[in-house]
C-alpha cells in the first residue's frame, strides 16, 4: 500500500516559482521526501514534468495571473471587490456617469506587485487611457490584510502597515506593499471574521489549493482586492508555509489509500503530524 512507503524519502518535493523565498524551501532541503512525486506551484506554469500531487493546477494559476478572469470569478461567486470595468465602450461610457467616482485605477490585465497600475484623479484623466486592461475603483480602506489560506482554512494573516507611523492606511490609497513603504506584521488588534470568510471564498472560486488575499476593511465592510500565488514570505511565514504544505501533502496521500480504515487513517496522521512537529522543532528558526 501507498502509505508504507512514505517514509522511504525518495522525491524532495518540487517547488515551482522563481521567488527565492520560495526555492529555499527546497535549496535548503526544508521539506522531508515522499515516495510520490509533489508538485507545489507558486505562481509558477513553466514546470510540465509529471508528477504524482499536484497543488495549485495550471488552469488555477491563470485565473489569478489574468486579474480580469479572477474579478469575473469573483463577481460569479458573489464575493465583494472593488468595482471595475474593461477599457472598452461601455467601461468608458461607465466612467463618464460617475460610476467610478473621480479617483480610478487602471490596470493591465497582468500587473504585479503594484508594476501595470496607473492612479487617476479625474475620470477626465482616466478617458485619455487608451491601453487594454480595466478601471476599478479606488475603494479607501482603514485597514488591510493579507490572509494566507491553504486547503480552505487560514493559517496565518498579516496586516499591512505603514513603517512611517504618521502615515494612516486611509490617506494611501494606492498599492500598499513593501516597496512602497508598508510592512506586514501579525494583526495588533481584533477584525472581524469576515476577513477570514471572504479569503477562504476567494482563493476557493479561483481553484486554488492554497493563496494569499489581499482584504480591505473600512465602515462598510470587507472586500477582496486580489489573492496572490506567489506571495513574498518571511523565515516565519515560510515556516507556516512548511508545516502546512506538508499536512496537505500527508492528507493528499492518505486520502489515495482507500484500503485503510477510517480509524486506521487517523491514527496514521496523528503519527506523522507528531514526526513532522519534531523535525520542524528542530529546525533553526532566524528572521
Amino acid at each position: 500500500m501507498l502509505i508504507k512507503n512514505i517514509y522511504k524519502m525518495n522525491y524532495k518535493v518540487r517547488i515551482a516559482s522563481k521567488h527565492p523565498s520560495h526555492r529555499e524551501m527546497y535549496n535548503l532541503g526544508q521539506l522531508p521526501k515522499f515516495k510520490v512525486r509533489v508538485r507545489v506551484r507558486f505562481g509558477s506554469t513553466k514546470d510540465l514534468r509529471a508528477c504524482d500531487i499536484d497543488f495549485n493546477t495550471i488552469e488555477a494559476i491563470n485565473n489569478t495571473a489574468n486579474k480580469i478572469v479572477m474579478k469575473d470569478k469573483f463577481l460569479i461567486a458573489d464575493i465583494d471587490s472593488p468595482l471595475y470595468f474593461e477599457n472598452d465602450e461601455a467601461g468608458r461610457e461607465a466612467i463618464k456617469r460617475g460610476m467610478l467616482g473621480e479617483k480610478i485605477f487602471f490596470k493591465i490585465p497582468f500587473h504585479s506587485r503594484g508594476r501595470g497600475m496607473v492612479v487617476y484623479n479625474t475620470k477626465e484623466e482616466a478617458l485619455e487611457q487608451t491601453a487594454k486592461g480595466y478601471f476599478e475603483q479606488a475603494q479607501v480602506s482603514k485597514r488591510e490584510f493579507r490572509v494566507h489560506v491553504m486547503d480552505g482554512k487560514v493559517f496565518c494573516i498579516d496586516e499591512k502597515r505603514p513603517r512611517d507611523t504618521s502615515i494612516r492606511v486611509e490617506d494611501r490609497p494606492e498599492i500598499k506593499n513593501m516597496d512602497s513603504g508598508f510592512k506586514f506584521r501579525r494583526p495588533m488588534k481584533s477584525y472581524p471574521p469576515e476577513v477570514e470568510s471572504e479569503s477562504i471564498k476567494a482563493v476557493e472560486a479561483l481553484g486554488l489549493d492554497f493563496g494569499a488575499a489581499d482584504v480591505g476593511l473600512n465602515d462598510e465592510g470587507v472586500w477582496i482586492y486580489e489573492v496572490n500565488t506567489a506571495p513574498s514570505l518571511r523565515t516565519k511565514t515560510r515556516k507556516l508555509y512548511q508545516k502546512a504544505l506538508v499536512a496537505l501533502i500527508y492528507k493528499k496521500i492518505l486520502s489515495q489509500d482507500v484500503e485503510k480504515s477510517v480509524g486506521e487513517l487517523k491514527e496514521e496522521v496523528e503519527r506523522l503530524s507528531r514526526q513532522y512537529d519534531n523535525w520542524l522543532d528542530e529546525q533553526p528558526l532566524t528572521d
